[in-house]
């Protein structure tokens, strides 16, 4: 039999539910300390679909667990008929391969003075990257070197009181990226994992907002997981079966058969000929030229190679053949000391190369498929003469991966620095072509040990250059295809890297990335004096590099006095100009980028000038520049005047861009 309450006792029935399901709740909170609560918007037999804390989920009566795209994310703590409270799971995740972008190189679209993005992978946790800007979005890359297998990435943000919202994103040309994974909605706070299989070069974590809000991206730590691609083993193929030997017949006459002599079984020679074994000697006093061009012709013959133990190795000029391969115990311990004309098909590894009277290598004409890894270059005392000498007469796919080039042995004596004492040459004339000439990994302009100011160049660290006679113009263009890829150039007493073009002959498809360019123009008063100067070549990418100062422009577009010049539709992104590092250069009346002609990107680039130039000359000036854009940078700067246009100029883009600093 039932009785209806009285309103009184409805209260204390209300007031005493309140109390039992405040305890429940509060004994919930101590077991369960990150439960959250979950609205239940709709019922069904088997499960309820709540909703909360930015999510729709459904929780099935049957089970503990609530699964989000197939992964257990939530336990179920507690089921009510209003609401369900869940708890997220930490996850645990352990990424596949190891760690492959500690200390490579690395770029953002902004930072700080003292926190590069060289801190985000410098496998130091007490270290940052900041970006500049607490405007979104924001990027931060580092560059693997080469295709890669990328497993994943863990980030360590710097709070772990904020949700950074990112996307992670991956590319094989640094141009084009695809999202492999987007966390934009992220709510995770401190730091965050994600795995994926995929094959990249370049990776990237861009943040797109952060709570709370108000906060620059910022990360502790960028650590990509992953393998290099693995090389195809080749099958074995099968030792041959030896063929029986037949029984002998026995000789019917008395007469004994002569036994015939045994033909000799190849033995199985070394892979490399050592000199040495020819009658060189290594002492750096003895004429070892007959002795090496024996063991060339020998290995030439027998398909090997040639081997140079440590030692000193004094010899006229050397030639070696064609398809030869040569090597040594090491840059610092083989030594060919003269100069040495390659020609194609061949490699050399390990070696110091060059003495002081004369370049230290050149090109045969046509020469073509070879390269230099792990070699050292010195030369150039004579006027007129470069360490590394290409051109002149034509080559191809030349490549030189982590070579050291020294400071030119001689010295620029003329005002007007014609006197060619280049640590690398790459000229072109007489109707011949240079086509895919790499420089990777490479130091130019190392010290070559004469005292004073002994690294950079006498006149530039690279110069690249089309010479004016009626055959090139003929021809119809310069260099082509021309990278420069994670090398360091130290600064030069003129301009340390030069790409020199007439209007009827340019050089096509340059490349500059990852470089560091420690200035230009050491030599105060020096007519030039940039660090990297172009003269209008066609297809310029310069990306992710760091440039230094240089007396007058550190970047430089110019016609070079020519008419008739259009492009060179420049691409100029990722990079860091620091005009602010003290490098020792004298600073001249000029602006430190200027750019000219038709159809540049100046793009999410940070640029740092903190000193002032003489006379009144702006950060960046457009020179004749018609339809440039210059937007997405980040310029931290003292007392600047920033962009202005000079000549004829129209449809230029100049904005958005992030100043940091006061103006004037």
């Amino acid at each position: 039999m039932s009785r209806k309450l009285t309103p009184a006792g409805t209260l204390l029935v209300l007031l005493l539910l309140t109390i039992v399901l405040f305890s429940a709740s509060a004994a919930s909170a101590s077991s369960y300390p990150s439960a959250l609560r979950y609205r239940v918007i709709k019922h069904s037999r088997t499960y309820d679909v709540v909703r909360g804390h930015h999510r729709t989920l459904v929780v099935y009566d049957h089970q503990r667990y609530v699964k989000e795209r197939g992964v257990r994310r939530y336990r179920v703590v507690k089921r009510c008929y209003y609401y369900v409270a869940l708890r997220r799971l930490v996850r645990t995740v352990t990424l596949s391969g190891t760690p492959i972008s500690v200390g490579l190189p690395s770029s953002a679209s902004s930072t700080t003075t003292n926190t590069l993005p060289a801190a985000g992978n410098d496998g130091q946790a007490a270290t940052r990257w900041i970006a500049s800007s607490r405007s979104y979005p924001q990027w931060w890359m580092v560059d693997l070197g080469a295709p890669m297998i990328v497993h994943g990435v863990a980030t360590h943000w710097y709070s772990p009181k904020r949700a950074y919202r990112y996307r992670v994103e991956m590319s094989l040309d640094g141009i084009s990226f695809a999202t492999v994974a987007d966390r934009s909605r992220n709510q995770t706070r401190g730091a965050t994992t994600d795995t994926f299989t995929v094959t990249a070069r370049y990776v990237r974590v861009l943040a797109v907002g952060v709570s709370p809000s108000g906060a620059a991206a910022s990360a502790n730590e960028i650590t990509v997981n992953g393998a290099a691609i693995p090389t195809p083993v080749p099958t074995p193929e099968p030792a041959p079966e030896p063929t029986p030997t037949p029984t002998p017949t026995p000789t019917p006459t008395p007469t004994p058969t002569p036994t015939p002599t045994p033909t000799p079984t190849p033995s199985s020679a070394p892979i490399a000929l050592n000199v040495t074994d020819y009658g060189a000697k290594g002492d750096g006093v003895t004429d070892d030229t007959a002795a090496i061009t024996r063991a060339m012709v020998a290995a030439a013959d027998t398909s090997k190679s040639v081997y140079l133990p440590p030692g000193t190795y004094r010899t006229s000029a050397l030639t070696p053949p064609d398809g030869l391969s040569i090597a040594g115990a090491g840059m610092d311990k083989s030594w060919i000391k003269c100069r040495v004309t390659f020609g194609s098909n061949q490699t050399y590894r390990d070696l110091k190369i060059g003495q002081g009277g004369d370049s230290g290598v050149a090109n045969k004409d046509g020469a073509t498929n070879t390269s230099f890894d792990r070699c050292h270059f010195r030369g150039g005392a004579k006027q007129g003469c470069s360490v590394v000498d290409l051109g002149s007469t034509s080559c191809s796919h030349i490549t030189f991966t982590d070579c050291e080039v020294e400071r030119n042995l001689g010295v620029e004596t003329t005002a007007t620095y014609e006197g060619c004492q280049n640590d690398i040459a790459i000229w072109l004339g007489g109707g011949h072509s240079i086509d895919y000439v790499t420089f990777e990994g490479c130091h130019v302009g190392v010290s070559n040990g004469q005292g004073g100011h002994d690294t950079g160049s006498p006149r530039m660290g690279l110069e690249c250059f089309t010479n004016d006679d009626p055959a090139q113009k003929a021809l119809g263009y310069g260099p082509r295809h021309i990278t420069l890829r994670d090398c360091v150039f130290e600064a030069a007493d003129c301009e340390t890297v030069d790409f020199s073009d007439q209007s009827f002959a340019r050089s096509t498809d340059i490349l500059i990335e990852g470089c560091t360019l420690k200035g230009g123009g050491y030599k105060k008063g020096g007519i030039w004096g940039y660090t990297l100067n172009f003269e209008m070549p066609l297809g310029v990418v310069v990306r992710n590099n760091t440039f230094y100062r240089g007396s007058l422009a550190t970047l430089s577009f110019t016609d070079r006095g020519n008419a008739g010049y259009t492009g060179p539709a420049a691409v100029i992104t990722g990079n860091i100009f620091d005009q602010s590092y003290d490098n020792g250069i004298p600073l001249l009346d000029s602006s430190e980028i200027v750019l000219a002609g038709a159809g540049n990107v100046f793009k999410d680039n940070v640029v740092r000038s903190n000193v002032p130039r003489p006379g009144s000359c702006p950060l960046i000036r457009l020179d004749d520049a018609t339809k440039n854009v210059v937007a997405g940078n980040v310029f931290e700067v003292g007392d600047r005047w920033l962009i202005c246009e000079t000549g004829s100029t129209s449809g230029n883009t100049l904005s958005p861009n992030t100043v940091n600093g006061v103006l004037k």
